[in-house]
């Protein structure tokens, strides 16, 4: 088990496999939380409203590029109960 600090938060995790079509963005995501307000000016966004903002940012396209070229991930995805806390711009 190994530890990652998180906005002030040390947290445990384990490393697993996990099918990329069961997770969710996590919305308070600080990259796009503002992007995700002004374009819905205050509502709650919906996974799918952050999937476009994500895919809409250059350094995510490059990334996604990047991804492709190398067969898969080669930093990991952080995960609690489903949701990306650390990783979204890779999900």
């Amino acid at each position: 088990m190994g530890k990652i600090q998180i906005q002030n938060e040390t947290i445990e995790y384990r490393e697993r496999e996990l099918k990329v079509d069961e997770l969710k963005f996590w919305p308070e995501n600080p990259r796009v939380y503002s992007a995700l307000r002004q374009k819905l000016f205050g509502e709650e966004p919906t996974q799918k409203d952050i999937e476009e903002v994500m895919t809409s940012l250059e350094n995510v396209k490059r990334l996604r590029s990047s991804i492709k070229a190398f067969g898969g991930l080669t930093h990991p995805l952080f995960v609690r109960n489903g949701v990306v806390i650390e990783g979204n711009s890779r999900l």
